[in-house]
């Protein structure tokens, strides 16, 4: 069987696509260099301000002991502008801070339950003040992904009122509620930019990661909340670190993930970006199995974006898409239809079809128009 998908079509021809593919990156999906400078410097320094004055209001802050940068643009996958950041506000498991000793289990899916792991009477606890212990049923030892994020909104709303724009150097900043985050919006005064980074409050457990510690080094997982319809106590796994890792060295993946990113905007492909993410991932890990990983992502990325479209094509054609940590559905009935997921299927099968037709009967002129139609608006 062969390792890689073959395109029927050389990686040489594919090459002609690269410098095309280059001027629509630049013209269409490109991060503007001086934009992000500022955008980031804005975001680093609010943020850092803002969790520097709430552990000086309230020492049951200092619980958040560690700050994870994740999103797409730190994975590398933002597209067109640098103004939507997310950030884990993360808890160790220990009940130095969390109050109690807990334990997580995986529930169904990806949803997880946080539980004290002791007797409510246990005379160690019993008197505990840790941060667990404002957001924990009493009764059940369930803790409460709303208890967590109503402990955090009042906090930040005692600090900061969300009613009003707070200053910080030359910024203007303000605190809105998106659950399960506090999105802080950032206004720069430059070219009136608008930031937004949502601030989501995490919990670590070490070692517990499902798969893959054959190759990586990251084995915690990340807890978040999540706001299901039938329950409070039910949280989600999230894999920032081990996601950043895997992606890490591979090349051109990042670099045709963001063209898939802005292919899927103006093929109107109701897709979300984890799901584009989820097959990188898929991906990723399947050639990084191989002694030859770092060689196949320096392929011409013409080729790789013809690979990568085949990849798209044929999970919609399945009709499924598996988590990649959990194994869970994404491509539930009650998000998509079949007619929606065939519809999609149809419109990138014809873009990868009319590519491979215009690469092997067309000139350069064709191509470059078809390049530029594919990616404007």
């Amino acid at each position: 069987m062969a390792l890689y998908y073959n395109n029927d079509i050389s990686e040489q021809l594919c090459s002609a696509l690269d410098p095309y593919l280059q001027e629509v990156n630049k013209k269409y999906i490109k991060l503007n260099e001086e934009d992000t400078k500022i955008c980031v410097k804005a975001t680093l320094e609010v943020v850092n301000y803002v969790i520097d004055s709430l552990k000086k209001m309230n020492s049951k802050f200092s619980v958040f002991n560690e700050l994870i940068y994740c999103g797409s643009y730190y994975d590398g996958l933002r597209v067109k502008e640098a103004t939507e950041f997310d950030m884990n506000l993360v808890i160790e498991t220990s009940p130095l801070f969390t109050g109690w000793p807990i334990r997580m289990d995986i529930v169904e899916g990806e949803r997880i339950t946080i539980k004290r792991a002791c007797s409510a009477s246990d005379s160690r606890y019993v008197n505990s003040e840790g941060v667990m212990e404002d957001c924990m049923d009493r009764n059940t030892g369930y803790v409460r992904a709303n208890g967590m994020n109503s402990w955090l909104q009042s906090i930040v709303d005692t600090r900061f009122n969300s009613s009003s724009y707070q200053h910080f150097k030359d910024y203007r900043f303000r605190f809105r509620t998106n659950p399960p985050a506090r999105t802080l919006e950032i206004y720069t005064g430059y070219k009136n930019i608008e930031i937004d980074v949502d601030l989501v409050p995490a919990i670590r457990f070490h070692n517990r990661i499902p798969k893959l510690k054959d190759i990586l080094t990251h084995h915690d997982i990340l807890v978040v909340p999540k706001l299901y319809d039938d329950g409070n106590i039910y949280w989600r796994a999230a894999f920032p670190e081990q996601e950043k890792e895997l992606l890490t060295d591979c090349g051109n993946l990042l670099y045709i993930g963001r063209l898939l990113k802005g292919l899927r905007e103006t093929l109107n492909l109701n897709l979300k970006s984890y799901y584009i993410k989820t097959l990188l991932l898929y991906e990723a890990e399947r050639i990084k199995r191989t002694r030859s990983h770092r060689l196949f992502w320096q392929k011409s990325p013409g080729y790789l974006f013809i690979y990568m479209l085949k990849k798209l094509e044929e999970t919609l054609e399945r009709k499924s898409l598996r988590g990649f940590w959990l194994n869970e559905e994404r491509f539930t009935r009650n998000q998509y239809s079949d007619e929606e997921l065939t519809n999609m299927y149809n419109r990138v099968k014809n873009v990868r079809e009319t590519l491979i037709y215009t690469l092997k009967n067309l000139g350069q002129h064709d191509l470059r128009k078809l390049i530029n139609q594919l990616f404007s608006d």
